[in-house]
C-alpha cells in the first residue's frame, strides 16, 4: 500500500512546484509592470472622470512605499485643497519644499492656500520666494508673472492700491515696437495741399514681426465758410505667424471756425489699433467717431471739449468724453484742469493662456488639482475696455526758447481716478466650480509728460525731437521719436513776423 501513497504525495507536492515556476516566470513582468507605474498619470485619469477622492487616495497609496516622492505630494496637495481639507493640503505643501525649495509654482500654490485664509503676511513672504525663485532660474517667465499678479492682489486686499496698481502693471501685456515715419507732400493752389506717407513698425512680440500702413491726403480750406477739410485714405498690412492679412484705413475730417482760434470739428475715421499684446499680432481696426470744440491752439487762454465714440471687432463699442483748459499764469507758464470719462458696452477681461505660463512639470503650474483648468490671471485680449472710469487732472505747461530752439514741456497728474477693475473669481468647488467675472471700484494715479524740441536747421529745414511717458490705469508707455522736417519752398500763405 506504500507506493500508492507515495505517488499521492508526489501529486500532492506537485501543484507548490508548478505555483512557485509560474511566480518565477510572472515575477519580471510584475516588476516591469510595477517600473512603468505612473502615479500621476492614474491620478489625472481619476480626476477627468471627477472622482478627487479617488485620485487622492491613488497618490497616497503610492507615497505609503515611496514617502520621499515629493514630485507626488505637490499635486496630492492640490487634491486635497480642492476637497476642502487646507490643513492636510498645507502639510503636503511643506513636505514638498525640503526636497524643492527653488521651485517657484510650489511656492505659488502655498501662497493661494495662506491668502484662503487671510494670512496676508505669510502669504506675501510666499510669492515672494516665488518671484526670487523664478527670477533666478529665469527659465520659467510665467512663474514670475503669475507671483507678481498674486503679489498685486495682497497688496490690493491690504487696501495698498498703489503698489497692487503698479504689480499689475508690471505684468500686463508689456511689448515694444519700433516706428519708422515718412511723409512728402506739396501744394496743389495756395490752399490746398496733397500728400502721401508710410509707416513701419517691427513688433518685438511672438507670433508678428512686421506691419505698415501707407496712405495719401488731400487737406485744405473752403475760404467762404471759412472750414478746413481733411480726406485720407490708405492700407494697413501685418505679416504674422498666421499669414498676412489687411484692411483699408481712411479718415474725413471737417472743421469750421465758430470765433478767432476756436473751431467746431467733426472726424470719422477707420485704423488700426496697436495698445495690448493680443492686437500686436493680429489686425484689429477701430471705426470712430467724434465731435470736438476746439480751442487747442489759442496762446493764452485754450481749452478743448469732445464727445467720441469708438467701434471695435466683436461689436464693443467705448464712449468717451473729455474736456480741459488752460490758463496763462506766467508769460512762459499755463495750468489748469482736465475732465474725462470713459465706459464701454462689454468687456474684454478673459482668462490668460494657461498654456504660457504652465510650470516645468508634472502636476505643476496654475489651475486645478493636477496643474489643469482655468488660471484667474486675466488679460486685456484682443483690446483694452475702459470700464466706467473717471479722471479729474491737474494740468501745467511750460514753453519758452532756448537759443534758437523752441522748447515746451507739458505736465498732466490725475489728483482723482476711479474705474471698475474686473478681476476672476471661482464660485463653487471641484469640477462644478464656475468662473465669473466680478468688479470693484479702483483707484489709481494716472499722469502723462510730454517734451519737445525744435531746432531749426538752416534756411528751409527743422529739427524736432519729442520724447513721452504716461501710466494709465491699463498700462505705462514711452515714446520717443526724432524727425526732420524739410520745406523746398515757403508754404503760399505763409507772412513774415
Amino acid at each position: 500500500m506504500r507506493p500508492p501513497q507515495v505517488a499521492r504525495g508526489w501529486a500532492g507536492a506537485r501543484l507548490p512546484c508548478v505555483l512557485l515556476a509560474l511566480l518565477f516566470v510572472c515575477a519580471p513582468t510584475h516588476q516591469a509592470a510595477a517600473q512603468t507605474y505612473d502615479p500621476l498619470a492614474q491620478a489625472r485619469r481619476l480626476e477627468a472622470a471627477g472622482e478627487y477622492w479617488a485620485a487622492a487616495a491613488s497618490l497616497r497609496a503610492y507615497l505609503w512605499s515611496h514617502p520621499e516622492d515629493a514630485a507626488v505630494r505637490w499635486p496630492l496637495g492640490r487634491l486635497l485643497y480642492w476637497l476642502g481639507r487646507p490643513d492636510e493640503a498645507f502639510a503636503e505643501y511643506d513636505t514638498a519644499l525640503t526636497v524643492l525649495p527653488d521651485e517657484p509654482w510650489l511656492h505659488i500654490d502655498r501662497a493661494t492656500i495662506l491668502m484662503d485664509r487671510g494670512d496676508l503676511t505669510e502669504a506675501e513672504t510666499a510669492l515672494e520666494n516665488a518671484l526670487r525663485s523664478a527670477r533666478g532660474d529665469r527659465t520659467d517667465d510665467g512663474a514670475a508673472v503669475e507671483a507678481q499678479a498674486r503679489l498685486g492682489t495682497v497688496a490690493y486686499w491690504r487696501g495698498d492700491f498703489t503698489r497692487a496698481a503698479r504689480l499689475f502693471r508690471a505684468v500686463h501685456q508689456p511689448f515694444r515696437r519700433r516706428t519708422g515715419f515718412l511723409e512728402a507732400g506739396t501744394f496743389v493752389n495756395p490752399l490746398w495741399t496733397v500728400a502721401a506717407g508710410g509707416t513701419a513698425r517691427s513688433l518685438d512680440v511672438t507670433g508678428a514681426s512686421l506691419a505698415a500702413d501707407g496712405w495719401v491726403r488731400l487737406k485744405g480750406s473752403l475760404p467762404g465758410p471759412r472750414a478746413g477739410v481733411t480726406l485720407q485714405l490708405g492700407r494697413a498690412w501685418q505679416t504674422s505667424l498666421t499669414g498676412r492679412s489687411g484692411a483699408w484705413t481712411g479718415q474725413l475730417q471737417l472743421g469750421v471756425e465758430v470765433a478767432p482760434q476756436v473751431r467746431v470739428r467733426g472726424r470719422g475715421w477707420s485704423e488700426r489699433y496697436l495698445w495690448t499684446l493680443a492686437s500686436a499680432d493680429t489686425l484689429v481696426m477701430v471705426r470712430g467717431l467724434e465731435l470736438v470744440l476746439d480751442g487747442a491752439a489759442a496762446r493764452r487762454w485754450a481749452g478743448e471739449a469732445a464727445l467720441r465714440r469708438e467701434r471695435l471687432s466683436g461689436e464693443t463699442t467705448i464712449h468717451t468724453a473729455y474736456g480741459w483748459m488752460l490758463a496763462p499764469i506766467l508769460p512762459w507758464l499755463r495750468g489748469g484742469y482736465a475732465l474725462s470719462w470713459q465706459d464701454s458696452d462689454q468687456t474684454r477681461w478673459t482668462l490668460a493662456d494657461p498654456n504660457s505660463s504652465m510650470g516645468p512639470g508634472q502636476g505643476m503650474g496654475p489651475g486645478g488639482p493636477m496643474g489643469q483648468g482655468p488660471d484667474l490671471a486675466g488679460v486685456y485680449a484682443p483690446y483694452f475696455t475702459p470700464e466706467a472710469t473717471v479722471v479729474h487732472s491737474a494740468l501745467a505747461e511750460l514753453q519758452g526758447r532756448a537759443g534758437f530752439a523752441t522748447a515746451r514741456l507739458s505736465l498732466s497728474y490725475g489728483f482723482r481716478a476711479v474705474e471698475q477693475a474686473p478681476s476672476f473669481q471661482v464660485v463653487g468647488a471641484g469640477p462644478l466650480g464656475e468662473v465669473r467675472t466680478v468688479y470693484a471700484e479702483r483707484r489709481f494715479s494716472p499722469w502723462r509728460i510730454v517734451g519737445s524740441l525744435g531746432l531749426p536747421v538752416g534756411c528751409c529745414a527743422s529739427l524736432l525731437l519729442e520724447a513721452e511717458r504716461e501710466r494709465t490705469a491699463f498700462y505705462e508707455a514711452t515714446r520717443v521719436s526724432l524727425g526732420v522736417v524739410y520745406r523746398f519752398v515757403p508754404a503760399p500763405l505763409a507772412r513774415t513776423p
